[in-house]
């Protein structure tokens, strides 16, 4: 096989995961269009399984890691078929050469610095690439994005310009920016005049509305349900409508699919979903400080009770710090929202605690899909800090689980049952009982529709 000379690294991101998969694809599609079928790879990512056969969608065949795990040459198969050559200069792919299938040790770094602007600009380049498919712009400069992530080299393009629903609310519309249906929440403009009770669409079907304070004032949120890419006009009624049964207090949050509970601190202290409880040993979103309990006074506050969206917030002082807690529920969805935000100077961790001491700790993260075992009990020395995760399972194969996903990575860890978040200054994600069917995949998505909310339009 003639395999071209130049050596280019995998990229990888400065907490050595892999990119999210909208920018390895296009970092692959330059390889391919350079010809290049040998790349080197410093240290292997968690979830390398998927590395073989990713890698092979650009075209390469060859792979030299600097800290190899198996000696001499070898075939690594991944786990959807594709294979590479592993240290192997001139050998055939398909010699007599040992195979090795799926994942490889990785060594994990002790700390990450990864920039949130890189994921804030992977969120918005994949609006504006949607935006393009419905005739609104030229869609994402990507390979601005590619050279701010360290992936490529900046071309001299136009920057990137986000594309913002402007108008005056006299016309109302919402869209779904991703690939697959799903059932989401659109903040729009609020009208001029009275706010109408209720958007009726092209089908005649009716759907509630909210009024909310938003970053620049005032907004009317509705929900739907919408195909993939799909649009829909709205138009204003001022008729009641039925929503969701809710049931909204500083100690309960309830949509009729998901019941949230907490107690006097504002920790949760049962979680129901589609008639699943969470097998909880403990209050959970339990905050510790170097091991310890935060002591710290609780604030709980109603902010919204429906029928959209109903979210409750919690603020914990201390001497440390000041714990910002909100949790939110959005009608029909079977998630709850969480954000966490932390200003002292101390790593905080919010635990999770359930009885599911024994069980193996499944992770995501884009594209890459792990495993690991955690840690005994609480007394033993944690295992690595598990970081790029966007969704974790831990629970038992009989359908027992607490499930998490993210709209940006996380960094967590597990031991004697503790599923723990690593807070260093703020982190979002959502957590579910619920049959996320698909297993990985389905939770995936509910990832990415975490990370990509619905939008309005006025077009």
């Amino acid at each position: 096989m003639n395999v071209v000379s130049v050596l280019t690294s995998v990229p990888l991101l400065s907490d050595g995961t892999l990119p999210p998969l909208v920018l390895a694809a296009r970092w692959l599609a330059e390889v391919r269009a350079a010809g290049i079928a040998k790349v080197r790879l410093a240290e292997l990512p968690p979830g390398n399984g998927c590395l073989p056969d990713l890698l092979r969608l650009g075209g390469i065949t060859h792979l030299e890691l600097e800290r190899p795990p198996l000696p001499g040459s070898w075939r690594w198969e991944g786990r959807g078929g594709g294979q590479l050559l592993v240290q192997g200069d001139g050998a055939p792919l398909d010699g007599e050469l040992p195979l090795h299938h799926g994942e490889l040790p990785c060594r994990r770094r002790a700390r990450a610095d990864e920039a949130l602007a890189i994921s804030a600009l992977i969120d918005l380049a994949r609006l504006e690439d949607a935006n393009a498919v419905h005739g609104q712009g030229d869609g994402a400069s990507w390979p601005h994005i590619l050279a701010a992530a360290g992936l490529g080299q900046a071309p001299r393009l136009p920057p990137l310009a986000a594309h913002a629903a402007l108008g005056d609310g006299s016309m109302l519309g919402a869209w779904n920016p991703l690939g697959f249906a799903r059932n989401l929440v659109v903040a729009l403009t609020l009208p001029h005049g009275t706010p109408p009770r209720a958007l009726v669409d092209g089908s005649g079907a009716r759907h509630p509305v909210q009024v909310v304070e938003g970053p620049l004032g005032r907004e009317l949120l509705t929900e739907l349900t919408l195909d993939a890419l799909a649009c829909r006009r709205l138009t204003p009624d001022f008729d009641p409508v039925a929503g969701s049964h809710w049931e909204v207090s500083r100690t309960v949050l309830d949509n009729g699919r998901v019941r949230a509970e907490f107690d006097h601190l504002g920790q949760l202290v049962r979680l129901c979903c589609d008639s699943r409880f969470c097998a909880l040993s403990g209050p959970a979103l339990h905050p510790l400080l170097d091991g310890l309990p935060l002591a710290a006074s609780a604030t709980t506050t109603v902010l919204e009770e429906g029928p959209v969206r109903a979210r409750v917030a919690v603020s914990r002082v201390s001497r440390q710090g000041t714990l910002h807690l909100i949790y939110t529920l959005h009608a029909h969805e079977d998630l709850l929202r969480i954000f966490a935000s932390w200003d002292g100077e101390d790593e905080l961790v919010i635990d999770h605690p359930t009885t599911h001491r024994d069980a193996l700790l499944e992770l995501g993260g884009e594209p890459a899909r792990w495993t690991v075992a955690q840690a005994a009990d609480l007394l033993t020395p944690p295992g690595a800090l598990q970081r790029g995760v966007r969704w974790a399972v831990l629970g038992e194969e009989a359908g027992q689980h607490l499930a998490l996903a993210a709209p940006r990575a996380l960094a967590l860890s597990a031991a004697g049952g503790h599923l723990r978040v690593h807070l260093e200054r703020a982190a979002s994600y959502a957590i579910t009982t619920g049959d996320h069917g698909g297993g990985g995949h389905g939770l995936a998505r509910r990832a990415l529709a975490l990370a990509v909310p619905g939008r309005s339009f006025t077009g």
